[in-house]
Order: structure tokens, then C-alpha cells, then sequence
């Protein structure tokens, strides 16, 4: 993250008492890590090296960074909007980390213990193909890019995300019918949509089911999730389906797991009387 000519720019520096004040006031926590960061830009540091020694500081709190490899990762990841080049602030330094912790979250919903820097390098391989993509190409096209990504993202599924090839041995219909109603369950910006549009009548995004609240029981960490559920009969489903925010039911893992038990799947009302009858 921090390039040779960086650290050989700061070799050549003249000595700064300033400096060496700053920094032993930083390391000992004698002042606020924004008033800190402030004072490391106005003694001409990088945006780059300062955020590296605040990863040497709290590696628990804080990242390094690469500027336009993250800028290009938050694009593709649906954060268009927030940019670190060009914007060296604590401000900017502190909603990179926020981002960070985001995604560390979502990856302990697999590993409890995921790091911020295992969120940081599961972002950098999501990355790595499409910056090598645009460096190498200088014709690269929106369409080169978005398969390479979706390439990307189905390797990571399968080999640290999720394991299905148990369901997806024992789906009668086949592999490409199984796999099309996956990759519907899974459309971020109809989920999002749905999730939207339940938060209206349920903050808590509950099971539409069993009514398992994730933040009641996980808090921050619990908070916004539900898994989505395709309920348009799998009969029916092609490739020219257009998924509507009706056809998805919002529900916890576990009844998520159970709605996909038997062949054929169970209607939510199905297993709503199961859990009745067990209540």
C-alpha cells in the first residue's frame, strides 16, 4: 500500500522538530487522532503515509491506502458517490475506515473472527482484476469489466462465501434452473428495494416468517440484514423473468435454509404452520 518512492520521499526530508513532535504527541495519544491527522498534512505528508502510520498505530481502527485502487473498488461496490483522491482529511480518512468495518461485519456473518485488515484485503482481491484490467487494456469496455467482476465475485462465493453444491446436487430441476433462482435471490438492487420498502411497516426488518429480528439479537452488527427469498414458482422461472419486489419474501437463515429443505420448496405459509404446530 505504501510505494518505495513514498517511504524514500520521507528519507530524503529535513529534520522537523515540528514533526517529531507531532508524531511522539501522536503515538503516546496525547491529542485526537483528527487534530493529529491535520497536523501530519500541513508538514506536506501524503494522504498515503499518513493513513499508513495510523495503520502502524491501531491496525484494529485504522487502514492504509491506496487512493485510486479504493476509489475504483467503491465504485464497483455500489459507493460511487465517496472518493479518497484528492480529498486528503480525517473526515474523508475516517468514513474509508467506516467502509472498512462495513465490510468486516459482513464477513463475520461467516468468520467471527474477521479483521478490519481481512475486509481491507477481501476488497483488494475484488479489486486486483479490474485494476490490472484497466492498466493493461487501454480499450477496456464497461462490458470487459463487469465480467471480469462477476468472475470475480462468483470465485470468492465458492471458495469463502457460501457452499451450496449440497442443495444444488439434490435440486431436481438442475444446476442452470437452481443457479438462475440463486443469482435472483441475490439482484442487490431489487433487495435493496424490498428491504426499503419493508422498513416502512418494519424497522426492524423481521422474518416474515418465524419473526427473528437480527438487530434485537446481534445490535449494530444485526442491524439492515434479512436474507431475501425468491417466491415466484421455479416451474415458471427463465432467464426473461422480470423479478418484482413482490416476488421476494424477506426471512432469517434458518428459515431461509428450511423454505429450501424439501423438493418441492415450501410456501411460507407452509412452514409459518409448521412453526405453529411446534409452538
Amino acid at each position: 500500500m505504501l510505494t518505495g518512492e513514498k517511504k524514500d520521499d520521507f528519507s530524503k526530508r529535513q529534520k522537523s522538530k515540528s514533526l517529531e513532535n507531532t508524531l511522539f504527541s501522536f503515538y503516546k495519544s496525547k491529542i485526537k487522532d483528527g487534530d493529529a491527522f491535520q497536523l501530519l498534512l500541513e508538514e506536506g505528508l501524503s494522504y498515503q503515509f499518513i493513513a499508513y502510520l495510523f495503520f502502524i498505530k491501531d491496525s484494529r481502527r485504522f487502514m492504509p491506502i491506496s487512493q485510486e485502487r479504493f476509489d475504483q473498488i467503491f465504485e464497483l461496490i455500489g459507493v460511487p458517490d465517496f472518493r479518497t483522491s484528492g480529498n486528503a482529511s480525517w473526515d474523508n480518512y475516517s468514513t474509508f475506515n467506516d467502509i472498512i468495518k462495513q465490510v468486516r461485519n459482513f464477513l463475520r456473518i461467516k468468520d467471527d473472527n474477521a479483521t478490519l485488515l481481512d475486509a481491507h484485503s477481501f476488497l483488494w482481491i475484488i479489486g486486483s482484476p479490474i485494476f490490472q484490467l484497466r492498466k493493461s487494456e487501454s480499450s477496456y469496455t464497461e462490458a470487459k469489466i463487469q465480467q471480469t467482476l462477476t468472475m470475480t465475485v462468483q470465485t470468492i462465493e465458492e471458495e469463502y462465501l457460501v457452499t451450496e453444491e449440497d442443495e444444488e446436487l439434490t435440486f431436481p430441476e438442475g444446476k442452470e434452473v437452481f443457479r438462475l433462482h440463486r443469482s435472483k435471490e441475490r439482484n442487490r438492487e431489487l433487495i435493496c428495494a424490498a428491504k426499503q420498502k419493508r422498513i416502512q411497516i418494519d424497522k426492524k426488518l423481521c422474518c416474515q416468517i418465524c419473526g427473528f429480528s437480527f438487530v434485537d439479537t446481534y445490535g449494530e452488527l444485526g442491524d439492515g440484514f434479512i436474507e431475501a427469498h425468491h417466491i415466484f414458482p421455479i416451474s415458471q422461472l427463465t432467464e426473461e423473468t422480470e423479478t418484482k419486489i413482490d416476488d421476494l419474501a424477506l426471512v432469517c437463515s434458518n428459515c431461509h435454509r428450511m423454505l429450501h429443505i424439501r423438493r418441492p420448496w415450501l410456501a411460507l405459509d407452509e412452514l409459518k404452520t409448521i412453526l405453529q404446530k411446534q409452538g
